[in-house]
């Protein structure tokens, strides 16, 4: 529960909202090379003109993702952008994720030309399509 001071000095309670998932945290990263590999080899695929998701199911029961872009999409600042936005669209939508996969998304120059409305709804279809 989070308790809040007014300016009255009185105290006020704030109902205790967590969300599903935190992002940031590094437990839902795909860090280790064989969790990388298997989700390879599994070679569930969805093409888009925004990212390539590769996805594989697995046992743990929290999602884990992997953001890449290649240096095509352009320098470090762009690219960086482009995984934040990725981030950012997947903490909003975290409602629409199946929770057993593992998610790994390659990130097109696409992405960072077109505006954050089309690329959100090109990755809120993809992920109703996991379901």
């Amino acid at each position: 529960m989070v308790v809040a001071l007014s300016k009255q000095g009185g105290q006020k309670v704030v109902t205790d909202f967590q969300p599903r998932i935190q992002l940031k945290r590094r437990i839902f990263h795909l860090r280790k090379n064989r969790d990388i590999q298997s989700v390879f080899r599994n070679e569930g695929r969805v093409d888009t003109p925004y990212f390539r998701l590769y996805y594989a199911e697995k046992k743990v029961e929290t999602p884990r993702f992997l953001f890449a872009a290649s240096r095509k999409v352009g320098c470090a600042a762009v690219r960086n952008k482009c995984k934040r936005r990725f981030y950012e669209i997947i903490r909003k939508n975290q409602y629409h994720l199946k929770e057993e996969y593992d998610m790994m998304f390659f990130i097109n120059r696409r992405s960072y030309q077109h505006d954050y409305g089309a690329v959100e709804l090109s990755l809120k279809k993809t992920l109703e399509r996991l379901k």
